[in-house]
């Protein structure tokens, strides 16, 4: 039976608010890489020999991790700290367990590593934290034989012109924070996209692609705006004065939803919107499997998944991870910081932000959004995350202020590096270690 636009919000809304009360909320980090060749840099990929495939085989049979298995496929391993999974280019994801403190998050992320990386060093291989792949063209990065990756890669391809460049090239930080009930809501996610232009300018990281030289900056960024509009990008109503829930959940009816999951077996839907399939769908037994696979497969710049995931950022070495983590914490989850930011970015507009990063595509960290340079932006965020810290946590913002206040980025920074000790010395600095 045909429900009313207004039952699928309702059913949306329930999946995707909170009724905790404010307090500590947690953090989560999702810190994606490229497996390399430690001597070379070549990359690895999913086949091979051998490849990621194997390797993940044999973590799978390590004491303490879980394999994770798609229709018989190894796809990754998890134990209660930490999930690895792959991306279509075979990146690796390591998830973090979420937690209020920073320390907890670091201390998992080295155990992390200090299980995978030695099964990595065994082929001589690392994993590397760079938002674009820098040597490799897209249609020379395999995918991933998934079907859900086959149906992805021919519906973005064909609706975006570098849909295929992210699903191949690019690796992320993502960092994720609860809401407490619908105006804190409102307030994080509203001053959220009107940091999108500076998370992304602030982090770049991405000198050349495909072996070329970049002039412009925030290659990630453009990859992202160059694929699938229709799910990518700023969430049109963000900056509405009754933005809410049910605006996110009415963005998201009208999005395409690619495939559904029938019998453990994914299925293309063709350009079937997320309003659409619920018409055809059982409401009591299909409608939240409907929900959550809408959820997961639009990519806005931030996404909600009962959580908001900030993803703006490219994938970062481990210190700049944890103090970019520092600095979402120390903004959203002080009442004072976001009361002063969500007044600060009142007049803010979708148009403004668009055109902010223009500028810090065009500019990079001297480019201007809302009156101001980059750079400045930065100081003032580190010095206002540095006061809605804990003491015990603000030291994690200093890989950032060393940064910003020599009017670096990552890129920059890199770049530095690169032109002093080559790419063999970069990628030392861009290899996950067990210890700094």
């Amino acid at each position: 039976m045909k429900r009313t636009r207004q039952e699928k919000i309702d059913r949306i809304v329930d999946r995707i608010k909170s009724d905790k009360k404010p307090g500590q909320g947690q953090v989560g980090i999702e810190m994606e890489h490229f497996i390399v060749d430690r001597a070379s840099g070549r990359r690895i990929f999913y086949e091979g020999q051998p490849g990621v495939l194997e390797i993940l085989e044999e973590l799978a049979q390590m004491p303490g991790l879980e394999p994770v298995r798609i229709n018989g496929h190894i796809a990754g391993v998890r134990n209660e700290e930490m999930a690895v999974s792959i991306e279509p280019g075979a990146q690796f994801e390591v998830s973090l367990t979420q937690s209020p403190d920073l320390k907890v998050l670091e201390d998992r992320a080295r155990r992390a590593y200090e299980v995978l990386l030695p099964v990595l060093e065994k082929y001589g291989y690392g994993m590397m934290a760079l938002g674009v792949d820098p040597d490799n063209r897209a249609l020379e990065v395999p995918i991933i034989a998934k079907e859900r990756y086959r149906i992805m890669n021919d519906w973005l391809g064909a609706h975006g012109p570098h849909s295929r460049k992210m699903m191949r090239l690019s690796c992320a930080l993502q960092v994720s924070i609860d809401y407490f009930g619908p105006e804190d809501f409102r307030k994080k996610y509203r001053v959220l996209t009107a940091l999108v232009p500076i998370l992304y300018t602030l982090t770049d990281s991405v000198s050349r692609i495909g072996g070329e030289k970049r002039d412009k900056f925030n290659a990630r960024q453009e990859i992202w705006r160059g694929t699938d509009p229709d799910r990518t990008g700023l969430v049109p109503t963000a900056f509405d004065e009754d933005f809410s829930y049910a605006s996110y959940a009415d963005w998201l009816l009208d999005r395409v939803i690619l495939f559904r999951v029938e019998g453990g077996q994914e299925v293309e839907t063709g350009d079937l919107t997320l309003s659409q399939a619920m018409d055809r769908a059982d409401p009591e037994e299909e409608w939240a499997g409907l929900i959550d696979q809408a959820l997961g497969i639009v990519f806005p710049d931030i996404r909600v998944k009962g959580f908001l995931e900030v993803r703006p950022m490219d994938a970062l070495p481990l210190d700049l991870s944890l103090a970019v983590t520092a600095l979402v914490k120390g903004l959203f989850y002080d009442p004072q910081n976001l009361d002063r930011l969500d007044r600060k970015f009142k007049t803010v507009s979708i148009d403004l932000v668009e055109r902010g990063m223009d500028s810090g595509r065009d500019n990079g960290i001297h480019g201007y959004y809302l009156s101001d340079y980059f750079a400045n932006w930065g100081i003032k965020l580190l010095d206002l995350a540095h006061e809605g810290l804990p003491e015990e946590e603000r030291a994690y913002l200093a890989p950032l202020r060393e940064l910003w206040s020599h009017l670096e980025t990552p890129r920059t920074y890199y770049e530095k590096v690169e032109g002093e000790e080559g790419w063999d010395g970069l990628r030392e600095i861009l290899l996950a270690k067990t210890k700094d």
